[in-house]
C-alpha cells in the first residue's frame, strides 16, 4: 500500500471459489498441442477469433506473434489467473482503484461488477464496444480513460 497510490485493473475477472471449481478441469483458450504441420496455428487463430473485433486481423496477428514467442507458456497465464485468490486479496486494495470493463468482453464484461464491488471505492467505466485486446483495439479511448483518471487522483495527492 505505501508504493501505490491508484491502480488501473482493465478486464479483470473475478475469481472466487465458484470460478476456481469451475476452470479446474476446463481446457484454457489458448492451450492448443503443437503439431508439425502447423494446424496448431489455425486452430488458436480460431479459438481467439471469436474475441477479436471483425475486419482488423492486424489485432489477432500481433496476439499470434506474441503466442508463438511466449511457445508452450503462452496458455500459463490464464491458468495462473484461474488458480488465484482473488477474493482474499481484492479487499485488502486501499488505494483509489479504476475498474474498466470492455462491454464486448463475454468474460471481463459481466465480472467488472463484482470486482468493482470487491474494491472500496473503486470507479467502474464500461468502454462501448471493447474487446479482449481493448488497449490494442481503442488505444486513444483506453489511454485517456486512464489519463483522466490518474490525473484526478495526482491532482487530489
Amino acid at each position: 500500500p505505501a508504493r501505490v497510490s491508484a491502480l488501473v485493473l482493465s478486464a479483470c475477472p473475478f475469481v472466487d471459489a465458484a470460478r476456481r471449481a469451475k476452470h479446474e478441469s476446463m481446457r484454457v483458450i489458448d492451450d492448443v498441442e503443437t503439431r508439425s504441420d502447423g494446424a496448431h496455428l489455425s486452430e488458436l487463430w480460431a479459438r481467439r477469433q471469436p474475441f477479436y473485433p471483425a475486419g482488423n486481423a492486424d489485432l489477432l496477428r500481433r496476439f499470434m506473434i506474441d503466442a508463438l514467442r511466449a511457445g508452450e507458456m503462452a496458455a500459463e497465464g490464464h491458468r495462473v489467473v484461474n488458480r488465484y485468490r482473488m477474493e482474499d486479496r481484492l479487499g485488502q486494495i486501499q488505494c483509489p482503484t479504476l475498474v474498466i470493463a470492455p462491454t464486448d468482453d463475454p468474460h471481463a464484461h459481466p465480472a467488472a461488477p463484482k470486482v468493482a464491488g470487491a474494491i472500496g471505492g473503486s470507479v467502474l467505466r464500461e468502454l462501448s464496444g471493447g474487446m479482449v485486446p481493448l488497449p490494442d483495439q481503442m488505444p486513444e479511448v483506453f489511454a485517456g480513460v486512464v489519463r483522466d483518471f490518474v490525473a484526478g487522483h495526482v491532482a487530489g495527492s
